[in-house]
């Protein structure tokens, strides 16, 4: 569950403190690996996007920032801040950049960063990891199949948008980025995606179809003893907008 702690709105910023507490178990060895999640999460967003005649993003910026320590905190004063459970830390950032250059062209930009930490002894689960590859990070990917899963992320989107009217919109698109857990980062490990897409309105958002064209990655997936072959164009059916 998660407790609000503490709010401050005053656009264009927004700062939340919440309190969560879960608990976590993964079948990734004999026996089950399982614990208890308490944390603490501050978030920090800062936005001044304003939107066209058409209700898109249109112009402005949107920074969201996200610090989360679970377990032992560290001490103030001498006194120890331990919430107990496992001890670790996750550290997120979101920028996105959106510029009108006239009605219906928009050039937007989008960055994410991730890190997860643990103790040395502990092992990242699965489901802590971050995984790039999909309609939503990396395109031109099975979202099934993601081509990397690690500890900490970088994944860079760049879009042309044209409105055709209020309800239909063109896309082309570029998407570069990868998970991985060691440092420092290897952007030659890193992999692209690009292709073109239609945004077509809805009364519940935007429906989105991406047409995507990714690397060749079956050398990925032979340790994992995939036989085929992943294909390299695929269309990506979602709702809303990429970022």
């Amino acid at each position: 569950f998660g407790l609000e702690l503490g709010l401050y709105e005053q656009a264009p910023f927004y700062i939340s403190n919440k309190y969560y507490e879960e608990t976590v178990g993964e079948a990734v060895a004999d026996p089950l690996v399982k614990y208890t999640k308490k944390s603490i999460a501050l978030v920090s967003v800062y936005n001044t996007i304003s939107r066209d005649d058409y209700n898109n993003e249109a112009a402005g910026e949107y920074t969201k920032v996200r610090l989360e320590g679970g377990g032992y905190l560290g001490s103030i004063f001498g006194t120890p801040i331990d919430l107990s459970g496992r001890t670790f830390g996750k550290y997120e950032t979101n920028y996105s950049r959106f510029i009108s250059f006239e009605k219906g062209r928009i050039a937007a930009a989008h960055f994410q960063a991730g890190m997860f930490n643990v103790e040395d002894d502990q092992p990242i689960l699965e489901g802590e990891q971050y995984e790039v590859g999909g309609s939503s990070t990396v395109r031109g990917y099975l979202d099934i199949y993601p081509f990397a899963a690690g500890s900490r992320t970088v994944v860079i989107n760049l879009e042309y948008r044209l409105s055709f009217n209020e309800w239909l919109q063109g896309v082309l698109f570029y998407d570069w980025g990868n998970a991985f857990d060691l440092s420092p980062v290897d952007t030659n490990r890193f992999r692209s995606g690009r292709g073109v897409g239609l945004r077509i309105g809805t009364p519940v958002g935007p429906l989105r179809l991406d047409w995507a064209f990714g690397e060749d990655y079956v050398d990925i997936f032979e340790q994992e003893h995939f036989s085929e072959r992943i294909p390299r164009n695929i269309l990506h059916f979602s709702l809303g907008q990429t970022f």
